[in-house]
C-alpha cells in the first residue's frame, strides 16, 4: 500500500457521507520517499470489508528511522550534590533567612551514619511577578526573590514548624531561594537532580497560594475575594478537612451570635425559607386603603407565606397582624444574612479550587505531585490565606492518592449535617473541590502533562515530565540531553515528541494539530495549529482492538517524523485506505484558496501552472464504534484532510470540508431522527415545559435562549446558570440556545453545558428589537465573517456538535448562500425559520416553505423547516412539501403542549394541560419561577380568559404555585360547565373565513396576532414619535435628574395624548 509522504501532512476531522466522498484502497506498496519516480496508487472503490490487512515488506528509508530503533546508554552513576536549604526555625521565629548546604541524601543510599536532623520539606507552589526581594541564599550568591512575598513565606515556616506531622523538620527548600537562578550552569545542573530533591525530602508540600499577594494587587476582585476568606478561614479550614461535627458548631454559633432562636423548626426554617408575606406586604396601599381592607389583606398574604393558620393567642385582630408581621421581617432580614453568608463561603471555596487548579497546571508542578504520589501516596497542601492563631498546632490538609472521593451528587455519608440543613448545602455545594484536585492530580494522560501545561520554559516540559514516564524517559541520556534538542517554542515541543512518542500517542497529538476550515497553513502543518487534547482519548485508544485503526498500530512506521535539508520537517503515512471527493474542485482553486503567493509551493517543489492538486481524506478509523462520550465519538471519526500532487507525492494539511462526522449518524444516533421539535423561546422552554412536551410526543427540545455573556460572566454567571439552566438524564435529546456576538465568549458559554446536552445551537433567528439593541440573533444576518468566526470555533473546539437556527432572507439565492455558508463553517444541522427579520408581532404573516425547500434541497445537513405549524397534520405537510427531516413549532406548542400527539380528533382542553403543568412544576426542583409560570397560563387560558375576565384579573397578581393551582381548579369547573352548557357539536374545527379552525374556547387553539388597522398603525408611529421627542427635549445638559414618579407621570401624559 502507498505511503502519502509530504512535508506537512496531518490528520483533519472526516468526511464521510457516500455521497461526497468515495473510498479507495491502496493496492500496491508505497514508498514514504517523495521523489518523482514515486508512482501514483492505483485507486479503486471498495467496501471496508475488502481493506487489506498485509503491511508492506519493503524497508521505510526515514532519515530519522533509528529514533525508533534506541541506543541505550547507561546512565552514569549519581555524584554526590550539595543542595542549599532554608532554616525553617529562623524564618519563623526570627523572620529572616538563613541558609545551610547539606549533602543530598539518596533514599536508596541513606545510613544510620547519616545526621538526624537532616531532613527537610520542599514546597511545591506557582511563581508570581513581584517586584524583585534580594536575600542571602548562601555565600556565593544572592537570591533574587519574584515569586512570593518574605512575610507570607515567614508565615508559612511559622505553621510548618507547628504542623503536627513536621513539628521535628528542620529545613525547607524553595527554589526560589535554594536555587542560584542566576549561575546558568549550577541552574541547568540542579534542574537535572530536581527530581531527586523532591524524592528526598521527608513531606512535599503544596502551596498554591503561596503568590497571594501578586493575586491581590493584580486585581480589585481578587483582593476582596481574600479578605472574605479570612474573614471565614476557620469555618474554611474544617469544611475542607471535612469536619462536619465542627461546621455544624460553628453555624448554630454563628446563629446564636446574630440572635437566631434556638428553636430547630425556626433554624430549619429558614435555611429553605421563600419570604413572600413581606414582599406581598409592603406592595399593599397603606395610604388609601381602609384599615378594615388592610388588615384582610395582610392576613391573607401572611396566611400564604405560611401555609398555615396564623397561631397567635392576642386576641386584637391588627395587634395579631402586627406581631406576626415584625416576625416576618426579622425572618426576611435572618434570611438575608444566612444567604449572604453561604455565598460568601462557597465563593471563597470556588476560589481557593481555582487557585488549585492554576497551581496543578504547571509543569514542575506536575512532578512535584507525582513524586509525592509515588513516595508517601499523600501529599500535604496547606493555603496561606488561612493562616491565623485559631488555627496554629492543627494539622495541614492532605490529599490522599488512593482515596476515591464521592462525587458531587452521591449522598453525604456522615449525617450530622442534617441537624443543620444550612450546613449540609454547604458541603454539597463545596464536593467539587476534591473532585476537582481528583481530576487535575490523578487523570492526565502524558500529552496533556506535555502539552497544556504552563511552563516558563519550554525545556521544562521534558525535564518535568519525562522522567514521571517509564516509556519515555530513557531518552534523557544525562544533563545536556535536553538542552541539545534545541527546545524554543511549542512548536518544537511538538516535533519533537512525534519523533518517538508511539503511534498511539501520535495519533492522539495529531488529531489535537487539526487546522480549522479552510486555514492557510503554515509548515509544518501537521503541527503548527493545536486544539484541547480530549481527557481520556489516549486510554480509550489503548482498549481499542488494532484492526480498527486505520493504521497498523503495531509498527512503529506507520507513522514517521523526519527533518530533511533545510531545516524542513516531514510527516510519513501509511494508512490502509483514504477517500477522494466525489465533486472535485479545480486545481486552480486549491491555489487560490491556501495561497498563490505562498512560499509553499517553492518548499513542496509544486508549480501551479504544472502541477494538479488533489484533496484526500483518510480516516484513523475503520470500524468505528460508538462510545458513551459524545467527544470522543468526535474524534473517533476523525481524518486527515490532505490537498497535494500525486506524481510528486507532496501534500500539505488542509481542511477543505467541515463534515468532520457524519451529520445524518449524529441525527440519527443522537438525536434519534426527530421528527417533532419544540424550538427554543426565551423563558418559556425551560425544563418543566420540556417534560410537559416529550409527554406529548415532542421528540426533541431546546433550552430557552441563553445570553451567552451573562451565562459565563464569572461574578453574575453562576447565578444566571442557576436560574435559567436545570436539566436532568431524562431530559433528552436537548440542544442548548445561545445569542452571542464573539466566539470566544460564545466558546466559554458553550463548555458550561457541553457535557450535559447533545448540541449547542447559535440563535440567528431572534427578530426583536432587544436583539438589535443586543447585536444578536437575526440582526447579524449580514455579518457574515462574524456568524462563520463562531460557528467554526465552537466546531473546532466543542465535544457536541453546533448546529444554528436561522431566518430567510428576501430572495431564495441569498437564503441559500447564507446556508451554505453556515454549513461550510461546521453546523450540523440547520433550522430554518421560514420568515424574514422583519416578520414579527401583527407584521408576522406566513413562513415561505419554498425558501426552506430551496435550502434543504442545497445541503447535505439535516435540516428543520420552522414556521406554519398550526395543527398536527401540519408537520406531515410541511415534510412532504420542503423535503426536510424535522419540523419544529415553537409558539404554537405554547398554546397547544399536545400539538404533536398523533389520533388526537380535537386538542385538549385547556385547564388540562395547566392542571399537569403546574403538577410537574411544583414535582420539580427547583422550582419554575413565578414569572414563567405566569406566562404559560396566559398562553394555555388564551382562549379561556376573555369568557371569564375575573380569573384574568386574578391570574395577573398571582405569583405563588398556590394562587396558580387555585386559579387552575376555579377555571376547570367554569370551563367544564360551559362545555356542558353549550357543547362540542357548534364548533367542532369547523372553519372560519380565514380558514382557521374553531373549537370550543375550553379547548386549546392556536393563536393569530391579527394585523393591525391602518389607523391602529398611524397611532402607534405617532405615540413612538411622540415618546422620541419627549426623551429629545428632556436630554439636556443642566436638567437635574428625574425622579421616578416625574418619569412615570411624563408617560402617562405621552399615553394620553396619543
Amino acid at each position: 500500500m502507498k505511503a502519502i509522504s509530504g512535508f506537512s501532512s496531518a490528520f483533519a476531522p472526516s468526511y464521510s457521507q457516500p455521497s461526497q466522498m468515495k473510498k479507495v484502497i491502496p493496492n500496491d506498496s508505497f514508498d514514504f520517499s517523495d521523489t518523482e519516480e514515486d508512482s501514483v496508487p492505483e485507486r479503486v472503490s471498495g467496501p471496508f470489508s475488502t481493506i487489506p490487512a498485509s503491511l508492506p515488506s519493503r524497508p521505510i528509508p526515514l532519515a530519522s528511522a533509528s529514533s525508533r530503533v534506541y541506543s541505550y546508554r547507561k546512565r552514569p552513576e549519581r555524584e554526590p550534590f550539595t543542595i542549599v536549604l532554608v532554616d525553617i526555625q529562623q524564618a519563623a521565629e526570627n523572620r529572616r533567612i538563613q541558609c545551610v548546604k547539606k549533602q543530598l541524601c539518596y533514599e536508596d543510599t541513606a545510613s544510620d551514619s547519616e545526621e538526624d536532623d537532616f531532613s527537610y520539606v520542599a514546597l511545591s507552589y506557582r511563581w508570581g511577578e513581584l517586584d524583585e526581594q534580594l536575600v542571602a541564599g548562601s555565600d556565593e550568591y544572592h537570591a533574587h526573590i519574584t515569586s512570593f512575598q518574605l512575610f507570607h513565606f515567614y508565615d508559612l515556616c511559622k505553621s510548618i514548624s507547628q504542623e503536627p506531622d513536621m513539628a521535628h523538620i528542620s529545613y525547607v527548600w524553595v527554589d526560589a531561594i535554594c536555587v542560584d537562578q542566576e549561575n546558568r550552569e549550577r541552574r541547568k545542573a540542579t534542574i537535572y537532580r530536581m527530581n531527586d530533591i523532591y524524592k528526598c525530602a521527608t513531606w512535599i508540600i503544596a502551596v498554591p497560594d503561596l503568590h497571594s499577594f501578586y493575586l491581590s494587587i493584580s486585581s480589585s476582585a481578587n483582593n476582596e475575594m481574600m479578605k472574605t476568606i479570612k474573614k471565614h478561614r476557620v469555618y474554611l479550614y474544617h469544611l475542607l478537612r471535612g469536619s462536619q461535627q465542627t461546621l455544624v458548631e460553628l453555624d448554630e454559633a454563628w446563629m446564636d451570635e446574630i440572635g437566631i432562636s434556638r428553636s430547630d423548626e425556626l433554624r430549619r426554617n429558614l435555611t429553605g425559607y421563600t419570604n413572600l408575606a413581606v414582599q406581598e406586604i409592603m406592595k399593599l396601599d397603606f395610604q388609601n386603603t381602609a384599615p378594615t381592607v388592610l388588615l384582610n389583606q395582610m392576613v391573607s398574604s401572611l396566611f400564604m407565606a405560611n401555609k398555615a393558620p396564623l397561631k397567635d393567642t392576642t386576641e386584637d385582630p391588627s395587634q395579631r397582624v402586627f406581631n406576626h408581621f415584625v416576625k416576618e421581617l426579622c425572618r426576611d432580614e435572618f434570611k438575608r444574612k444566612i444567604q449572604k453568608r453561604q455565598k460568601e463561603i462557597i465563593d471563597s471555596v470556588e476560589f481557593l479550587q481555582t487557585v488549585m487548579e492554576d497551581w496543578s497546571n504547571r509543569t514542575w508542578v506536575i512532578s512535584e505531585y507525582h513524586i509525592a504520589k509515588r513516595k508517601n501516596g499523600i501529599m500535604k497542601f496547606w493555603f496561606t490565606l488561612l493562616g491565623c492563631p485559631d488555627l496554629q498546632g492543627l494539622p495541614f490538609f492532605e490529599f490522599d492518592f488512593k482515596y476515591q472521593t464521592p462525587s458531587s451528587d452521591s449522598p453525604i455519608k456522615d449525617t450530622t449535617a442534617d441537624q443543620c440543613p444550612f450546613t449540609r448545602r454547604i458541603i454539597y455545594r463545596t464536593r467539587r473541590f476534591s473532585g476537582s484536585m481528583r481530576r487535575r492530580l490523578l487523570k492526565r494522560s502524558f500529552l496533556e502533562m506535555m502539552l497544556e501545561t504552563k511552563a516558563s520554559n519550554n525545556e521544562d516540559r521534558f525535564h518535568s515530565i519525562l522522567p514521571l514516564t517509564p516509556k519515555y524517559k530513557h531518552h534523557i541520556m544525562d544533563g545536556d540531553t535536553i538542552a541539545d534538542w534545541g527546545i524554543t517554542d511549542m512548536l518544537s515541543v511538538r516535533l519533537k515528541l512525534l519523533e518517538w512518542i508511539d503511534t498511539r500517542d501520535q495519533l492522539t497529538l495529531l488529531i489535537s494539530c487539526t487546522p480549522p476550515l479552510s486555514t492557510p497553513p503554515l509548515l509544518p502543518s501537521f503541527a503548527t495549529c493545536t486544539r484541547e487534547i480530549k481527557h481520556g482519548f489516549s486510554k480509550y485508544l489503548r482498549t481499542l482492538p488494532l484492526d480498527s485503526c486505520n493504521f497498523d498500530l503495531g509498527i512503529s512506521s506507520s507513522i514517521g517524523v523526519s527533518k530533511i535539508g533545510g531545516g524542513i520537517t516531514r510527516l510519513c503515512l501509511r494508512p490502509k485506505a483514504y477517500y477522494v471527493p466525489s465533486t472535485r474542485k479545480p486545481t486552480r482553486q486549491y491555489y487560490q484558496e491556501i495561497g498563490l503567493s505562498s512560499k509553499i509551493w517553492g518548499i513542496l517543489g509544486l508549480d501551479m501552472e504544472k502541477d494538479a492538486l488533489v484533496a484526500i481524506s483518510i480516516p484513523i478509523f475503520l470500524n468505528r464504534t460508538i462510545t458513551h462520550d459524545p467527544a470522543i465519538d468526535r474524534l473517533l471519526r476523525s481524518d486527515f484532510q490532505l490537498v497535494g500532487n500525486w506524481e510528486k507525492n507532496k501534500w500539505v494539511c488542509y481542511r477543505f470540508c467541515s463534515n468532520y462526522k457524519d451529520c445524518y449518524e449524529f441525527f440519527q444516533k443522537t438525536l434519534k431522527s426527530p421528527r417533532y421539535i419544540v424550538g427554543p423561546m426565551v423563558d418559556q422552554s425551560e425544563h418543566a415545559w420540556r417534560i410537559l412536551s416529550r409527554r406529548y410526543n415532542a421528540q426533541l427540545c431546546y433550552t430557552p435562549m441563553f445570553h451567552a455573556r451573562l451565562f459565563s460572566e464569572p461574578d453574575s454567571g453562576p447565578k444566571y446558570r442557576a436560574d435559567q439552566w436545570t436539566t436532568n438524564e431524562h431530559d433528552r435529546p436537548v440542544i442548548v440556545q445561545f445569542c452571542a456576538n464573539d466566539p470566544e465568549i460564545l466558546l466559554r458559554a458553550a463548555k458550561l453545558v457541553e457535557d450535559d446536552c447533545d448540541a449547542v445551537d447559535l440563535n440567528l433567528g431572534c427578530p426583536q428589537h432587544i436583539a438589535k439593541r443586543g447585536r444578536y440573533g437575526s440582526f447579524l444576518q449580514d455579518e457574515w465573517d462574524l456568524i462563520k468566526s463562531m460557528v467554526s470555533t465552537l466546531h473546532e473546539h466543542l465535544a457536541v456538535p453546533v448546529t444554528v437556527k436561522i431566518r430567510v432572507f428576501g430572495t431564495v439565492e441569498k437564503t441559500v448562500e447564507y446556508a451554505k455558508m453556515i454549513e461550510a463553517a461546521g453546523a450540523q444541522m440547520l433550522t430554518v425559520h421560514g420568515r424574514l427579520r422583519e416578520q414579527k408581532g401583527h407584521n408576522t404573516g406566513l413562513a415561505d416553505w419554498d425558501k426552506i425547500k430551496a435550502v434543504k434541497e442545497a445541503l447535505s445537513i439535516p435540516v428543520i423547516a420552522n414556521g406554519n405549524i398550526l395543527y398536527h397534520e401540519d408537520v406531515q405537510r410541511c415534510m412532504d412539501y420542503t423535503g426536510v427531516d424535522g419540523v419544529m413549532s415553537a409558539e404554537g406548542s405554547l398554546y397547544n403542549p399536545a400539538i404533536f400527539a398523533p389520533g388526537r380528533t380535537m386538542p385538549p382542553c385547556t385547564w388540562e394541560m395547566a392542571q399537569e403543568y403546574l403538577e410537574i412544576c411544583r414535582d420539580q426542583e427547583p422550582n419554575t419561577r413565578p414569572g414563567i409560570i405566569k406566562a404559560h397560563m396566559f398562553k394555555l387560558f388564551q382562549p379561556s380568559l376573555p369568557h371569564h375576565t375575573d380569573l384574568r384579573a386574578q391570574l395577573a397578581k398571582a405569583n405563588t404555585w398556590q394562587m396558580f393551582w387555585d386559579i387552575t381548579m376555579a377555571m376547570k369547573e367554569r370551563l367544564i360547565a360551559d362545555q356542558a352548557a353549550i357543547g362540542e357539536d357548534e364548533l367542532n374545527g369547523k372553519e372560519n373565513e380565514k380558514g382557521i379552525r374553531q373549537y370550543g374556547h375550553w379547548r386549546c387553539q392556536p393563536y393569530f396576532r391579527p394585523t393591525l388597522p391602518d389607523n391602529d398603525k398611524h397611532a402607534k408611529k405617532e405615540k413612538t414619535d411622540n415618546k422620541r421627542k419627549l426623551d429629545e427635549n428632556t436630554a439636556t445638559e443642566n436638567e437635574p435628574k428625574k425622579t421616578k414618579e416625574a418619569v412615570v407621570e411624563e408617560e402617562k401624559l405621552v399615553k394620553n395624548a396619543v
